[in-house]
């Protein structure tokens, strides 16, 4: 004969078919009603130990899995702050680079500025030189003139 015994005792909790635990009774292996009350009661104390462990592991699961939120949200903040000041950077970055392309090409038109300057002032000079050379000339042609004249007077 079969006892079959509660099966919330014997199966996990996520188990779908419950475990039968056999016992044997008196006339199967001689055993009397007080050793068999006495294996129930060892059983069920064994359950009750059992149950508190399982809810035991379960609030510490819980405990972890809070635990880990938390982390995932320190975590996220962290890396927001990094993108964050990875755009700020970025951007700053770029605002130097477009700052620097101004200075460069503010210094190119100042250099171009320059050279025109310089070319002109070039230009100035040999018209200041052609103009003395054509004034020397001019002097020379109305220093022999003169000349001309007074020997002419004197004529």
């Amino acid at each position: 004969m079969r006892r079959e015994f509660d099966p919330r005792f014997f199966s996990s909790p996520n188990s779908e078919t419950p475990s039968i635990v056999e016992v044997p009774l008196k006339q199967d292996r001689g055993l009397d009603r007080s050793e068999i009350r006495r294996i129930e009661d060892l059983i069920s104390s064994s359950a009750a130990r059992i149950q508190d462990h399982v809810k035991t592991l379960q609030l510490k699961m819980e405990r972890h899995q809070s635990r880990l939120g938390q982390l995932e949200a320190k975590i996220d903040h962290v890396t927001d702050e990094m993108r964050t000041k990875y755009a700020q950077l970025s951007g700053r970055i770029t605002e130097r680079a477009v700052h620097q392309d101004d200075v460069a090409s503010l210094i190119d038109r100042q250099n171009q500025m320059v050279r025109a300057f310089e070319t002109r002032l070039q230009s100035l000079q040999k018209v200041i030189e052609t103009q003395q050379a054509q004034m020397f000339n001019y002097k020379a042609a109305l220093d022999e003139s003169r000349r001309e004249l007074v020997r002419l007077k004197q004529l």
